[in-house]
């Protein structure tokens, strides 16, 4: 990575360090996963605390610091306020989120699992917009699509999250959300 760089970027995950800071896992297409640190993002003041949530698609700027990258600005491009409406859809976002987190690796670039990660979650956000079909089955897919495309088998007679577990070899945390009915 450059000492400084602009680009767009999925919010993964987030964890709590420091007093007001946060470590926060990125996708982007150009870096693949990186791990940046956003300072002072906790604040009830910070600027940058709704585009940091996960699911978000942000535009950042990320500049090297003596570690990690460090998050200097954050703009939110489309945020996934609209999952947190039925519990259903926020679980499936955060089990979606942690099976990319889980797949990819560390500053690996993507564009094509960028592409169907970005896909499925406006799929989960704007689901009115696809009058046909089953959601669930529809985002069940693109995570095969997913699994296949970092090269592991993917059996059809399990479940999406056991498949998940036997490529990554450890179990995932989330409920698996996405093979019960409502979703």
């Amino acid at each position: 990575m450059r000492d400084y760089s602009t680009t767009e970027a999925i919010v993964l995950r987030h964890a709590r360090t420091g007093e007001a800071d946060r470590v926060v896992t990125l996708f982007t297409q150009e870096f693949g996963r990186v791990s940046c640190i956003a300072k002072g993002v906790r604040k009830v003041s910070s600027s940058k605390k709704s585009a940091l949530e996960p699911g978000c698609t942000i535009s950042c700027s990320l500049s090297m610091g003596k570690g990690m990258p460090i998050i200097t600005q954050a703009v939110l491009i489309q945020d996934v306020q609209g999952a947190y409406k039925d519990l259903h859809i926020s679980k499936a976002l955060h089990q979606i989120l942690e099976i990319c987190d889980a797949l990819l690796a560390d500053g690996e670039p993507d564009a094509e699992m960028y592409s169907l990660l970005a896909s499925s979650l406006q799929v989960l956000v704007e689901w009115d917009a696809y009058t046909s079909g089953n959601r669930r089955e529809l985002l069940v897919e693109r995570l095969q699509q997913m699994l296949r495309l970092q090269g592991y088998y993917v059996d059809p007679q399990l479940p999406i999250s056991q498949n998940v577990e036997h490529a990554i070899e450890k179990k995932l945390r989330s409920f698996d959300y996405l093979t019960v009915s409502g979703v």
